[in-house]
């Protein structure tokens, strides 16, 4: 799949984005008097089918709860495919709250 420099470019936009929205609401979240830790990333990572851009959020709450929130997308001929989950991890269980696949 070739991409236009411009192209190109809104992808590293995008991700940068991507990246200050998460680290944003990181710091948001650390204000809650429930949230112990929350931590995020955005890295672009080698999948099967090519480059997938892999983002989390995780929240650590008091009590030994935690919530993730799993965001990944990669090109494909739709052009794009995302995968988005979120889990919540309650004393070492972990349950899958909502799964969203997409194709577009």
């Amino acid at each position: 799949m070739d991409l236009s420099d411009s192209e190109a470019k809104r992808i590293l936009v995008a991700i940068g984005e991507i990246t200050a929205v998460l680290r944003n609401r990181c710091v948001e979240l650390r204000c809650l008097p429930e949230v112990k830790n929350a931590d995020s990333a955005v890295e672009i990572m080698s999948g099967q089918s090519g480059p997938v851009l892999e983002s989390y959020l995780d929240l650590e709450l008091h009590g030994e709860d935690g919530l993730s929130w799993i965001f990944d997308a990669w090109l494909t001929e739709d052009p794009w495919t995302i995968d988005a989950s979120l889990n919540r991890q309650a004393r070492e269980e972990q349950v899958i709250r909502r799964k969203c696949h997409k194709s577009r």
